[in-house]
C-alpha cells in the first residue's frame, strides 16, 4: 500500500508536455487559441502568445531596461528577427526532479528530462488559415530508476492539420490529445490519469470545433495511436462545451464514451470552473465520475476532484497550491486517495518557467492504517 501511496504521489506532480495555463484566465484570456496555435492549448505558442507572455506575465529580465513592446517584439524564435511567415519553430525542455521523504535516511531521489521537443508549425496561407503542427522528441534513459524510459528513445507525441472553414469553425484531423476537462499541464493528476488522457494517450482522429466570442463547443472523435495499438487501445469520442460567466470566468461540461477491442467500455461525465479574480489572482475546479465496464462484468465507478489556486505575488513570481481526490470505486470499503501542495510558480524571464512544490500525499482506508507521506519537487522548463 505505501509503495502505491508514493507512486500516486509522484504520479500527481510528473508533468510532460508545455501545455496552455488554464489560470491566465486572471489576465482576460478566456480561450486558449487567443495564445495557442491549438484551440484546446497545447503545443506551441503563437505570435501573440509569445509577446503577451514577454511583455505581461513573465518577470522583466533584470538585466535589460526594454519596455513592455520592446520585450514582446524580441520574443521570437530568434528574438527580434522577422522570420518567413509560413514558419514558427520552437522548441521544449523539461527537467524534473522529485525527492520522497526529504532530509531522513530513507530518502529516495528521482531526476530525468521530462520533456526535450522540437515544434514546428507550417502555414500554407498567409492568413494561417490552413496550418501544420509537429512535434519530435528525443529522451535519454532515465538512470534513476524513475519516470522516464528505462532505454533512449523519439517519438513524436502530435503531428496534425488545422483548417480554419469560417470565422467560427476549425477542424483538426491527425495524432493529438484527446479534448476533456481542464486542459492544465499536469498529465498525470486525477482529473487526466484516471481518464486515460496521460502523457502517452494521444490519439489518431479529427476534432471539431465552433468557437464564438464568449462560448465554445468541441466534438472529438478518435481511434487510437496506430503507432502502439494494443487490446487497450480506446476508440471513441469526447463532446466538450464551455461558455463564459462575466469577463474572466468559464464554466464547462465534458462527456467522453469509447470502447477497446476487449469489448471494455468507459464513459464519464465532468463539470469544471475557471474563475479569475484580480489579475494573476484564479481558481481552478473540476469534479468527475468515470464508469468502467468490461465485458460480461459488472462495472465500477471511480469519482475524482480537483482544485488550483493560484496568487500572483508580484509580476512573473507566484503562489500556487492544489488539491486532489479519487476513489477508484464509489462503493463503500475502497480507499480514498488525497494529496495536497503548496509551492511558487516563477517566471524570472521570457523563456524560462521553474517550479519549487511541496507536497503531502494520504491514504484513507478503514482496514489499513497508510502514514502520510512528504515530497519535494522541481523543475525546470526552458522555451524558445
Amino acid at each position: 500500500m505505501i509503495s502505491k501511496l508514493l507512486l500516486f504521489a509522484f504520479l500527481s506532480f510528473f508533468t510532460i508536455q508545455s501545455y496552455a495555463y488554464p489560470e491566465f484566465i486572471s489576465y482576460g484570456y478566456t480561450s486558449c487559441l487567443t495564445c495557442h496555435v491549438n484551440s484546446h492549448g497545447n503545443g506551441p505558442l503563437n505570435d501573440y502568445g509569445r509577446a503577451l507572455w514577454a511583455s505581461e506575465i513573465a518577470a522583466r529580465p533584470f538585466w535589460s531596461n526594454d519596455s513592455n513592446e520592446e520585450l514582446g517584439n524580441k520574443s521570437g524564435f530568434l528574438g527580434s528577427a522577422q522570420m518567413p511567415w509560413w514558419i514558427r519553430p520552437s522548441y521544449k525542455y523539461r527537467y524534473f526532479n522529485w525527492q520522497v521523504n526529504p532530509g531522513s535516511a530513507s530518502r529516495t531521489t528521482r531526476a530525468f528530462t521530462m520533456q526535450n521537443d522540437l515544434q514546428m508549425t507550417l502555414y500554407l496561407t498567409p492568413e494561417q488559415t490552413h496550418a501544420f503542427v509537429g512535434s519530435y522528441g528525443f529522451y535519454p534513459a532515465d538512470s534513476t530508476g524513475g519516470r522516464g524510459p528505462a532505454n533512449p528513445t523519439s517519438v513524436s507525441r502530435d503531428h496534425y492539420i488545422r483548417y480554419q472553414a469560417t470565422d467560427s469553425l476549425w477542424i483538426w484531423g491527425g495524432l493529438m490529445d484527446k479534448v476533456f476537462g481542464t486542459r492544465h499541464p499536469n498529465h498525470e493528476a486525477v482529473n487526466r490519469k484516471l481518464l486515460g488522457l496521460g502523457q502517452f494517450d494521444q490519439s489518431y482522429g479529427l476534432l471539431i470545433d465552433y468557437i464564438k466570442e464568449q462560448s465554445e463547443f468541441s466534438f472529438n472523435y478518435f481511434v487510437g495511436n496506430g503507432s502502439k495499438q494494443t487490446d487497450t487501445a480506446e476508440k471513441g469520442f469526447t463532446l466538450n462545451y464551455e461558455a463564459d460567466i462575466g469577463k474572466k470566468n468559464r464554466l464547462g461540461v465534458s462527456m467522453l464514451s469509447s470502447k477497446n477491442k476487449n469489448e471494455q467500455t468507459k464513459s464519464a461525465l465532468a463539470g469544471y470552473g475557471r474563475f479569475g479574480f484580480s489579475l494573476g489572482n484564479s481558481f481552478l475546479l473540476e469534479t468527475g465520475l468515470i464508469n468502467t465496464k468490461a465485458q460480461n462484468a459488472e462495472g465500477t465507478t471511480a469519482g475524482y476532484g480537483y482544485a488550483q489556486t493560484n496568487l500572483l505575488i508580484t509580476r512573473g513570481y507566484g503562489f500556487i497550491t492544489s488539491q486532489q481526490y479519487s476513489k477508484t470505486d464509489l462503493k463503500s470499503g475502497v480507499a480514498e486517495s488525497f494529496l495536497f501542495s503548496l509551492g511558487f510558480q516563477m517566471y524570472p524571464f521570457q523563456r524560462c518557467e521553474i517550479r519549487l512544490e511541496a507536497a503531502q500525499s494520504r491514504v484513507i482506508n478503514d482496514s489499513t492504517n497508510v502514514p502520510d507521506s512528504w515530497q519535494i519537487l522541481s523543475q525546470v522548463h526552458i522555451s524558445l
